[in-house]
């Protein structure tokens, strides 16, 4: 699974922009669900803050002197990555943008339109209707932020403060549909292009 996750990051790593997104998925995508994070295989927060503050192999053991390398269990290459360059960014900012959706997430579709349901809090994401970018919060009683389908990944653009980076949300189904997936890349700056992974295990 997780060299499929690895391909997904490959293959999402040239985004659309908000005009080119789709108000509704190909037909049968569906990310309604209970669900519940999978720690083994999703990023820790902690470890890419020091990695991008270090400029390290984010996953370690695999560096090669033209970049470096993903790789799955048992050692084997899965995908070789550009270099990475030190970064300073506050473990406080990775942190929150993996604290929601949390643990354990509650999924509901109908058409386009995806809710979110997590530690008591539920956001809709409703492709048309974000006039913005959400503010630092991305609380309930903010602005929603543009998103729209990207294939069969819903795609979700938040933007921070200035301080921070702005970063997309890709959320989709794994090939046999027993793991929702995120995929959250940046978009600000030297972080351009930089993913974090999460996954959730159907429950």
């Amino acid at each position: 699974m997780r060299a499929s996750l690895i391909l997904m990051i490959a293959l999402l790593a040239g985004c659309a922009t908000d005009s080119e997104l789709a108000t509704a998925p190909p037909s049968g995508v569906d990310l309604s669900g209970h669900w519940r994070l999978n720690v083994a295989d999703s990023d820790d927060p902690l470890r890419l803050t020091q990695a991008l503050a270090a400029g390290s192999d984010l996953q370690s053991p695999g560096q090669s002197s033209g970049g470096r390398q993903r790789t799955g269990r048992g050692g084997q290459t899965i995908a070789q990555l550009p270099p990475l360059q030190p970064i300073s960014i506050p473990a406080t900012i990775v942190a929150d943008m993996l604290r929601w959706p949390g643990a354990r997430i509650e999924t509901r579709q109908v058409g386009g339109a995806v809710t979110f349901i997590s530690d008591g809090d539920s956001r809709a994401y409703t492709p048309g209707s974000g006039a913005g970018h959400a503010p630092k919060s991305n609380h309930r009683n903010s602005a929603p932020p543009p998103c729209g389908w990207e294939g069969a990944s819903l795609v979700v653009r938040f933007a921070r403060e200035e301080t921070q980076p702005e970063y997309d949300a890709h959320y989709r189904l794994s090939d046999d549909g027993t793991r929702l997936l995120q995929i959250i890349t940046m978009q600000g700056g030297r972080l351009t292009g930089f993913t974090i992974s999460r996954v959730w295990d159907r429950e």
